[in-house]
């Protein structure tokens, strides 16, 4: 694992690739294992597990979500003191390692975090159910960073209908229906999965009917539950020049009323 060091004459630490810190630097050079946990600036109820952090990259792939990342403040982090100083003007080794800010959805206040990514797995929560609250600031003290982090639900939803999507997670496409707003789904199915999970295509103004239909069409390169084999379906998306032509192809007629909307990451 690649890391970077914060210098600092009392408190260096090296972070991981997500920006993370996740060893502390001995004064022989040597690096030992240290939890950012032990910061303490996160109350227990606000505290994700693990498998529910975010990194970066998977907020920039969930739907509705955009990312602009910009030169932030770099502060070397220290542990959380009894009193938080005036207008949170943090100082180098004393500081939070994350902290996210928002007018809309924080009360114009900074809510701290001991890593980036605690930070970003919040947001992946909390955006997609109040898109209200976006834009979201999150501030990487550690990586020197200010990341910006809006969302924006996908305009599919039509007459209080559903969404059928697809979905790829780099083994198979799962295509499921929701109600709701397909990122919190992505969100919800990252949980416990180590890979990597895109959204492929959406279909609007659908409903459970609509995904059983294209199951239904798909069922002989099913795997299990609504899980489907990933070579296959890529092959058909290919021959019909992209997910949004293999879907009106399996759609019920007339293929032309359906809003899709695919990646341009895929074909």
């Amino acid at each position: 694992m690649t890391g970077r060091i914060i210098e600092s004459d009392s408190l260096p630490y090296v972070t991981n690739d997500l920006g993370d810190i996740y060893g502390r630097r001995r004064d022989d050079g040597t690096v030992e294992p240290f939890d950012p946990d032990e910061f303490g600036w996160v109350r227990p109820r606000r505290q994700l597990p693990t498998e529910s952090r975010r990194s970066l990259d998977q907020i920039e792939t969930l739907p509705g979500f955009s990312v602009t990342v910009e030169p932030g403040l770099q502060l070397v982090p220290g542990r959380r003191p009894q009193r938080l100083p005036r207008k949170l003007q943090w100082e180098t080794g004393a500081a939070p390692p994350a902290a996210v800010e928002s007018g809309a959805g924080f009360g114009g206040r900074q809510v701290t975090y001991d890593c980036l990514t605690n930070a970003l797995g919040i947001l992946a929560r909390r955006l997609p159910p109040r898109p209200d609250r976006s834009p979201a600031i999150v501030r990487d003290f550690v990586g020197g960073r200010r990341i910006i982090v809006d969302y924006q639900p996908p305009p599919l939803e039509r007459g209080g209908a559903g969404t059928v999507y697809v979905l790829d997670d780099g083994e198979a496409f799962k295509i499921g229906y929701t109600n709701g707003f397909v990122a919190a789904r992505v969100a919800d199915l990252q949980t416990g999965n180590p890979r990597l999970i895109r959204t492929v295509a959406e279909v609007g103004s659908a409903s459970p009917d609509v995904e059983k239909h294209l199951q239904a069409e798909f069922d002989q390169w099913a795997r299990r539950g609504e899980w489907f084999e990933r070579a296959p379906l890529e092959r058909l998306a290919a021959d019909a020049g992209g997910w949004e032509g293999l879907l009106r192809r399996r759609l019920p007629p007339p293929p032309g009323d359906w809003e899709i909307i695919t990646s341009d990451a895929n074909p």
